[in-house]
């Protein structure tokens, strides 16, 4: 049998044992890579860091285990943090994708409401314009009632109102 296939048997074995996504998702502090590095530490001249690598209770590593056994368990332990990393980052993923559509409805919204709000100054300033050409008594009201209600949001609708405030005042 190859390395992986090895990995890949330690895998579903672990799986099986019941130490799967759910328990996994258990390891958020990086105790799966952290085992795995302790069984690794065992095969190498620095077996004496295995105990202080070790994340969980009781230090069960067997130093008589097979080579082969604990370097093939340290790669099912990295492939399960592997697996673990992959779904929280999915999952993060999803809730930015789905953040960021509500943003963009929120965003569309506030628009709406902007341009809406914009048609009626619009409205307003034409009104007012015409009652100026016109010479209507009316036009400080108006003009005062569109100051009110917000209806001027730019700059050159507020430029506007400046000067029909100023033919109104030159009468």
């Amino acid at each position: 049998m190859n390395p992986y296939d090895m990995i890949k048997a330690e895998r579903a074995r672990q799986i099986a044992k019941g130490y799967d996504a759910a328990h996994d998702e258990q390891h958020e502090d990086g105790e799966l890579a952290a085992a795995a590095a302790a069984f690794a530490a065992v095969e190498s001249k620095k077996s004496f860091c295995a105990r202080q690598l070790w994340p969980f209770d009781g230090f069960d590593l067997s130093m008589e285990n097979p080579t082969l056994n604990n370097l093939t368990k340290a790669g099912a332990l990295i492939v399960a943090e592997m697996e673990r990393v992959m779904r929280r980052d999915s999952m993060n993923a999803e809730i930015v994708s789905e953040r960021s559509i509500e943003d963009i409805d929120r965003v569309n919204i506030e628009l709406a409401d902007e341009r809406e709000r914009a048609a009626i100054a619009n409205a307003g300033l034409n009104q007012a314009v015409r009652m100026i050409s016109e010479g209507d008594d009316h036009i400080r009201a108006l003009l005062d009632i569109l100051d009110r209600t917000g209806g001027f949001t730019s700059p050159a609708d507020q430029e506007t109102i400046r000067k029909a405030r100023q033919a109104v005042a030159r009468g």
